[in-house]
């Protein structure tokens, strides 16, 4: 059975930030720190949030301080609290967040230093848990992928530009495929995703467009669909 994702939206600061590979370099802190700038909330949130670190600290020593993953992390969590307690505090206790960052060490070996993609799509899953939760009472967990998606991922050998896609993808085709043929079917086109998905059924492929498409909207990237996958 084919998964059914809730409709969400991903933080544009989160979105921006992850769609783009940034090094924790000082040109890496430079991008966050203008994705900050144009950002009015965070603009004015961030320095009161942060104040617990040294009251006169100024935006740029604050992304220095805590590096660009550290600041992806708590404004992460300032969203993911915010999503499930509809407020927005003025201290952040890193809680939510945690279940994103394990998501994406389990998946550390599809990308390379300095992707946010697969934190990207741990947020995306999360965001949705917590949709479920809260309107429709329903105890899910998108997060936990079965290990077989691990399994098939793991015949690649080497990182991924996307590696989001390609999880959720396989991930899908997992819903429709026992694992064996799968593999072989990967192996035997070298992972081209139009041959793999062309013996999938014209229902289940209605469906996994619809769920990607939803991704798409979350994260306001339409790559998968303007760009030739291989």
């Amino acid at each position: 059975m084919i998964l059914d994702f809730p409709t969400v939206k991903i933080p544009e600061f989160i979105a921006r930030l992850c769609l783009q590979p940034i090094s924790n370099t000082r040109q890496g802190q430079g991008i966050v720190f203008d994705l900050i700038q144009k950002d009015p909330f965070l603009k004015r949130y961030v320095p009161v949030v942060f104040r617990h670190l040294k009251p006169d600290m100024d935006l740029l020593t604050i992304i220095a301080t805590l590096g660009v993953q550290g600041i992806r992390n708590y404004i992460g969590q300032l969203y993911l609290s915010h999503a499930v307690h509809g407020v927005y505090f003025e201290s952040i206790e890193l809680d939510e967040i945690y279940d994103v960052l394990d998501f994406e060490k389990r998946y550390d070996f599809l990308f390379s230093e300095g992707s946010n993609r697969i934190f990207l799509l741990g947020y995306f899953l999360k965001l949705c848990d917590i949709t479920n939760q809260k309107e429709n009472q329903i105890e899910t967990s998108f997060l936990s992928i079965p290990v077989d998606v691990d399994e098939v991922l793991a015949i690649g050998h080497s990182k991924n530009n996307d590696p989001d896609w390609l999880l959720l993808v396989v991930w899908f085709l997992m819903q429709n495929s026992e694992i064996d043929d799968l593999k072989n079917s990967l192996i035997n086109t070298s992972g081209d995703f139009y041959e793999v998905i062309n013996h999938q059924g014209k229902t289940f492929y209605e469906k996994m467009i619809s769920d990607l498409l939803k991704y798409s909207f979350a994260v306001n990237d339409n790559s998968f669909f303007t760009e030739e996958r291989v």
